[in-house]
């Protein structure tokens, strides 16, 4: 028989395993009992034939120790430990007993973890803990693949940055042996410039007709000789015609009495012209005579007012 058994229900059978698991690890042997909702009433029992035993509450123990009165027998044993993984409890009696170990996971430094381990070595004395680390929970896969994350990370960005350097240094490379092949290939001479074309010979010249006189023969740089300046026409030029006499500007004469006047029409005002209220005016008349002499808006109002005084 071991030293320590934990019992429990089939539905805290995954958190029983973790108590099992980490009193091992401190050095004692544990078993692990499962006891069915029948069997509640034998608890008092298995307790009684071990050095400690450690009760995992839960709602089916709860109610049987409560309705078949086993839980008063129950705590009369000096060597049972009372634990709850969510706060279950049988309702009444000495609830001070029962040790709270909500949101414990396997941590050796839980104050619930440390209670019970106190009360093991109240019962069986202390051990040499093992080196084998308790089982990690359900979460620390998640916390040791958070942890790993940074250093593949790192691992990862400093790949990328060695097969970036070693890309350029291949581009490096490829692009000295371009430059040295360049310079070693030798180059194409300058083609010659294309032979001009030779003049075409001059056409020769017909025979001369019979019976006239052979042509002389004259060099090649020889000037040709002057030609004959025209005979003077014996027909004089004629003159020119004589400049017509500029007529004298006549004299306007006098309008008659009988015919009116023409007047030119009265200029239009250059530019935009608007229409003021007599309050306005008033305003842009001081302003004009004031500070606002030579403005835009003074010229408005100048070419306004001159335009309803027509």
């Amino acid at each position: 028989m071991p030293e320590i058994v934990v019992l429990s229900s089939p539905d805290k059978k995954t958190f029983a395993s973790h108590v099992a698991a980490a009193a091992q690890s401190a050095g004692y042997e544990v078993a692990t009992f499962e006891v069915e909702e029948g069997e509640a009433a034998t608890i008092p029992d298995r307790a009684a034939e071990a050095a400690a035993a450690i009760l995992v509450w839960s709602r089916p123990l709860a109610a049987s120790a409560t309705l078949d009165g086993w839980l008063s027998t129950l705590r009369r044993l000096p060597q049972v430990i009372e634990v709850s993984a969510d706060g279950i409890a049988p309702q009444g009696g000495d609830d001070t007993r029962v040790i709270l170990l909500s949101g414990w996971r396997g941590q050796p430094f839980h104050l619930g973890w440390q209670k019970v381990l106190g009360e093991l070595k109240r019962l069986c004395g202390s051990r040499r803990a093992d080196l084998v680390p308790p089982p990690a929970s359900p979460r620390e896969p998640r916390r040791a693949a958070r942890a790993r994350a940074p250093e593949t990370g790192a691992a990862s960005a400093r790949s990328s940055r060695g097969v970036v350097v070693a890309g350029l240094g291949a581009l490096l490379a490829a692009a000295a042996v371009a430059a040295l092949i360049w310079t070693a290939r030798p180059h194409a001479p300058v083609a010659d410039a294309p032979p001009q074309r030779e003049a075409a010979p001059a056409l020769a010249s017909p025979p001369p007709a019979p019976g006239a006189a052979p042509p002389t023969e004259t060099p090649a740089n020889a000037a040709p000789p002057p030609s004959a300046a025209p005979p003077p026409s014996a027909t004089p030029l004629p003159s020119p015609a004589p400049a017509a006499a500029a007529e004298t500007p006549s004299t306007p004469r006098p309008p008659s009495a009988n015919v009116p006047e023409k007047r030119p029409p009265p200029s239009e005002p250059a530019g935009p012209v608007k229409r003021y209220s007599p309050r306005f005016s008033k305003t842009m008349r001081l302003f004009c005579a004031r500070s606002g002499r030579g403005t835009p808006e003074c010229r408005v109002f100048e070419r306004s007012t001159a335009a309803e005084a027509r």
